[in-house]
């Protein structure tokens, strides 16, 4: 897919981990590994470790274990061609005046419960961390200032940072791979159009993996572009490019793709963390995720049905006008009932020449049976298959 140029407060092009980033020089004792990690697995980048809003990031306060403030985020450098978060800008006042420093995400711990950051440093060395001017934000993400960030806070780095305009070194930098840095500011209601240049909607709000280094997903407000009302949809970042003479992202997929695509209700916003939740979403878009899925999944509709058309998946669904029409017809009327649970919002609903299958857990036999009796009325009870699960008794 062809990538435009990106937003005018861009910087710097990086690509995944290259063999030659383990040459990278060993961190100085000041920049001794956290000890938030000591004793206990450091989180894996394989894995889904969690899934914050980039609106609640933002603003948050960081503390170390001992309680004392050592700054706040102010901005949140991101790459989403590439899914990653480059660096998390935190703010520290002092006697001179603010003071800005570039930290790799994965070196905070998110404490939920108390609504704070945790970073294992002290004022002292928050004084001696490399600073960021954020007037020269296009000069401060060179490989090199992102290589000594990475080090003196103890993290080893996955990303090959490089210059725009480098070239590839035998070849090992595809530049398919190369994207620029963006604000996570700027890209929070920055708008979302088709290539054909259609309005899609906003960006609501981006999903982070703090832990590892991850965006997870972009939330976008499509429900008046969709006819499904206040919906959002969530989408894998490596699906969006940017424009820069309109600070808009193109979103390079068809109505009737992103209306037969997960959404949800923006009153209730799913649990994202759970992996085989998201990765469902991942996969409907052919994105391979970058977290591995536990052999014991939450409970879905994707491998348990054994029975007939139990294979299928919303990849299979067809392609017909008149099959998507019979889709979005349930889909929008299964969210038009607003008492109806998150897994209930998000059945999967197949209709391929007419006949319809339902799949997926539900929180009740209520919400069974009212799914059931909406799809039986759109699309005839004879050509729908129910495989729908209990998974809460009420």
């Amino acid at each position: 897919m062809k990538r435009n140029q990106p937003f005018p407060v861009i910087a710097i092009a990086l690509v995944l981990a290259m063999p030659a980033i383990a040459q990278l020089t060993a961190p100085s004792p000041s920049a001794a590994p956290s000890t938030m990690h000591r004793g206990m697995p450091h989180p894996r980048e394989d894995r889904l470790n969690g899934a914050a809003k980039a609106s609640d990031v933002l603003g948050i306060a960081v503390k170390n274990d001992l309680d004392e403030i050592l700054g706040k985020v102010t901005e949140v450098a991101l790459d989403l061609p590439s899914g990653r978060i480059v660096q998390v800008i935190q703010s520290t006042d002092g006697p001179n005046g603010t003071a800005m420093t570039a930290v790799p995400a994965q070196a905070y711990r998110h404490d939920i419960k108390n609504k704070v950051l945790r970073l294992d440093s002290d004022k002292e060395k928050m004084k001696a961390a490399p600073l960021l001017s954020m007037s020269e934000w296009a000069g401060s993400f060179d490989s090199t200032r992102l290589s000594e960030s990475y080090q003196y806070f103890g993290e080893p780095s996955t990303l090959k940072f490089i210059h725009k305009g480098e070239t590839a070194v035998n070849g090992l930098i595809p530049e398919s791979r190369l994207a620029y840095l963006q604000k996570a500011t700027v890209i929070i209601g920055a708008p979302v159009v088709s290539p054909q240049g259609d309005r899609i909607g906003t960006v609501n709000d981006i999903l982070l993996d703090l832990a590892s280094g991850r965006i997870l997903l972009v939330i976008i407000a499509s429900g008046t572009y969709l006819g499904l009302g206040d919906v959002l949809s969530p989408v894998p970042p490596e699906m969006f490019q940017s424009i820069e003479k309109t600070e808009s992202l193109q979103l390079d997929v068809t109505h009737e793709k992103l209306r037969n695509s997960p959404h949800f209700i923006s009153t209730q916003w799913p649990d994202y963390a759970l992996p085989s939740r998201t990765e469902e979403i991942y996969r409907n878009y052919r994105i391979e995720p970058y977290f591995k899925i536990s052999a014991d999944k939450d409970a879905d509709n994707t491998a348990r049905n054994a029975n007939n058309r139990s294979a299928l998946t919303p990849l299979d669904h067809g392609s017909s006008k008149a099959d998507l029409d019979i889709t979005t017809q349930i889909r929008k009327q299964i969210i038009a009932n607003t008492g109806m649970s998150i897994n209930a919002q998000n059945v999967k609903i197949i209709t391929i020449e007419g006949h319809v299958t339902l799949r997926g857990p539900v929180n009740s036999i209520e919400e069974k049976q009212l799914i059931v009796k909406i799809a039986d009325r759109i699309a005839r009870a004879v050509n729908v298959t129910n495989q729908l699960e209990v998974i809460v008794a009420k």
